[in-house]
């Protein structure tokens, strides 16, 4: 009898502890409908914890994997090329066809007429993001429309 008590007691401890589990949040990311090009998303689970779930995004898709289950804030940045420097180059030949070379951010390639979609630089911080969203076990959907 004693057994079987203290059997219960500790069981129910714990699952009491925290078997809260962890849950794999996936979606897109986009600006006023917008998906953004290339960037990251980043789950803050408590300003106590130091550590943090983050995504690269892709075309506006993402997937953040094992993390905790409770509510996290969210931030999120954008990639886009750097701004090239005037370069002193001959004029160019009107029948010459336009640059064709692909655009390189943060080691991925894209096509020259890529539109890159900018996150305005509040969703940076996720103290002032204003973003957030409790994470559930198991799979789930969440997608993120930013203001701009």
């Amino acid at each position: 009898m004693v057994r079987r008590l203290a059997f219960s007691l500790l069981l129910g401890a714990l699952l009491a502890a925290g078997c809260g589990g962890k849950g794999t949040v996936s979606g897109t990311v986009t600006v006023k409908g917008e998906p953004v090009t290339i960037g990251r998303i980043i789950f803050h689970p408590s300003a106590a914890s130091k550590t943090v779930f983050a995504s690269t995004i892709r075309n506006g898709k993402y997937e953040i994997t094992d993390c905790p289950t409770g509510p996290v804030q969210v931030a999120v940045v954008s990639f886009a090329p750097k701004p090239k420097s005037p370069a002193k180059e001959p004029p160019k030949n009107p029948k010459t066809p336009p640059q064709t070379a692909p655009i390189k951010v943060e080691g991925e390639e894209f096509p020259p007429d890529t539109k890159f979609v900018v996150v305005p630089t509040k969703y940076g911080n996720p103290e002032k993001s204003g973003v957030t969203y409790e994470v559930k076990s198991g799979s789930q959907t969440q997608n993120f429309d930013l203001a701009p």
